[in-house]
């Protein structure tokens, strides 16, 4: 089974435009392929372009989440979610803790600062959630889709050396 979701300027046949209506921007936001033939999950192709992916998301999503998804569970689906959603983030993101949870889900997290931010994805994209808290304290628990923006945003203002007003 292969997926693709491709990098356009506007939508352009029918699949473009589900394409762009499930990501809620208007375009896909990155060309990734993954495929899934049983245990070897991977991403194929991202593009390199301007406001590319941090550089630990390719061998995450093709080593990492595959090596520790012991029971094939998680869907190509997922895969692409979860991909579309660090695709966002600004290139100084560090590598996060992540694992594949026991009910099919994949999970990141940052502790940066004060600040921990967490991502869930699962084959059903209605668990897709973001997660921040302040000093232990939750201020924020959202709906992923629709909302990588969201989290790209989060990111850059808690990175270190970045500019908070």
């Amino acid at each position: 089974m292969t997926i693709v979701a491709t990098s356009l300027d506007s939508p352009r046949s029918r699949q473009e435009v589900a394409q762009a209506a499930a990501t809620g921007s208007g375009t896909v936001t990155r060309s990734i392929r993954v495929t899934k033939p049983g245990k070897d999950a991977s991403v194929t192709a991202m593009l390199e372009e301007p406001g590319s992916p941090p550089a630990w998301l390719p061998k995450l999503l093709q080593e990492d989440f595959p090596e520790r998804d012991e029971h094939n569970v998680i869907g190509p689906s997922a895969l692409i979610r979860f991909a579309q959603a660090c695709a966002a983030l600004p290139l100084r993101t560090p590598q996060p803790f992540f694992n594949v949870g026991d009910d099919a889900t994949l999970g990141a997290e940052w502790d940066i600062g004060l600040c921990h931010v967490a991502i869930q994805v699962g084959n059903d994209p209605a668990v897709d959630m973001l997660y921040v808290e302040v000093n232990d304290r939750e201020i924020g628990e959202i709906p992923l889709n629709g909302n990588e923006r969201v989290l790209a945003s989060i990111m850059a203002k808690i990175l270190p050396g970045s500019l908070v007003l």
